[in-house]
């Protein structure tokens, strides 16, 4: 699991290294976590054109392109010529080139005081580096897809032997073509692989070239009248908002950008489940749907007939089924017998 991650404990970790992390470029491109909703990024493999590396609309017409020049538009980050290919192969390279002073330069300025400096190979646990180390490791670990960031591998210590404290960054990469690469790649094997780890980037080019599509109020614009980066513009997509919940996030993006990516308009409510939940007449289906998957709780002791409930069901439901049984199992086996019952209540 990836953990959560702040721009603004960013500037922590530079000023406490000495670092010049964000000349590195890597916190410039650090994403919120999104809710994730898999019918989005089927739609957008289905709508997706390869050879333009575009989503386009039904009738073929562009949505928006994966390219680096629109990922660092959305970002507000100016392209530098000199920056060097990003991938995982160029970071074990970077690794394999470390000498011994190197090396233990990297451990000194990244590991947690009073440590054994490892003499086994990676991975290690990231438990050994300072916590300002590991959100350097988280940010890095989001951007090339890993699915945890509990280890410190061949790659990310090779990202690590770029900063020497007090100096800018040996090396600038090239973040955003990674992004556009690893896109591109995952969507034409989506069927195949089934495996998609970029919703946070997807999600935010919807925000970013629909903008005027969504009813929220987005803030694209700081203060000073400048554009922002679109990580900025909004919360509704965030997995940990404090300002929007996950029925916001469907009703006010997910309905408007599966309607964007279909031929007609999709209902918030589909048929299926106003049948399973019986809204209308018409799509009453008497006890079935209901029933179909029910549950009973049963109480060893209890003279009770115990009721179906249903397979989604809020958990006080269960509890007050089960209170009824052990009620009824202390009446007939411990009260009249004047023993000790299952059950008490405390003022």
């Amino acid at each position: 699991m990836i953990r959560i991650i702040s721009i603004e404990y960013v500037f922590i970790i530079q000023n406490f290294y000495n670092i010049y992390l964000w000349e590195s470029n890597l916190p410039k491109y650090l994403f919120p976590q999104v809710y994730q909703f898999p019918k989005i990024i089927h739609l957008c493999q289905i709508c997706y054109l390869p050879s333009q590396r575009a989503i386009v609309f039904p009738n073929q017409q562009i949505l928006f392109t994966i390219t680096t020049g629109s990922i660092n538009e959305m970002l507000q980050i100016q392209p530098n010529p000199d920056e060097a290919p990003f991938s995982i192969e160029n970071l074990i390279d970077l690794y394999l080139k470390l000498d011994l002073p190197k090396i233990s330069q990297n451990f000194q300025t990244f590991l947690l005081e009073k440590t054994q400096v490892p003499t086994d190979n990676p991975p290690y646990s990231a438990t050994i580096f300072y916590e300002r180390t590991r959100q350097i490791v988280t940010m890095l670990s989001c951007i090339l897809g890993y699915t945890t960031d509990e280890h410190v591998d061949e790659p990310i210590l090779g990202f690590l032997s770029i900063f020497f404290p007090g100096n800018p960054p040996a090396t600038v990469f090239n973040f955003a073509q990674l992004l556009v690469d690893k896109i591109h790649d995952q969507l034409i094997k989506l069927l195949d692989k089934r495996v998609f780890k970029y919703s946070l980037v997807l999600f935010h080019r919807f925000l970013y070239f629909q903008s005027k599509r969504f009813t929220v109020n987005i803030q694209n614009l700081d203060t000073k009248a400048n554009p922002r980066s679109v990580i900025f513009w909004t919360s509704l997509i965030r997995k940990y908002s404090t300002n929007f919940n996950y029925k916001d996030f469907i009703d006010s993006f997910v309905h408007l950008v599966v309607n964007m990516l279909s031929s007609r308009n999709q209902l918030k409510v589909s048929d299926e489940i106003k049948k399973v939940l019986q809204l209308s007449k018409h799509s009453k289906t008497r006890h079935w749907s209901l029933y179909q998957n029910y549950t009973k709780v049963r109480v060893y002791g209890r003279q009770l007939t115990p009721y179906k409930l249903l397979k989604y069901l809020l958990m006080r439901i269960f509890a007050l089924e089960y209170i009824r049984h052990i009620i009824n199992s202390d009446d007939v086996n411990f009260l009249l017998a004047k023993k000790k019952t299952q059950f008490k209540i405390k003022n």
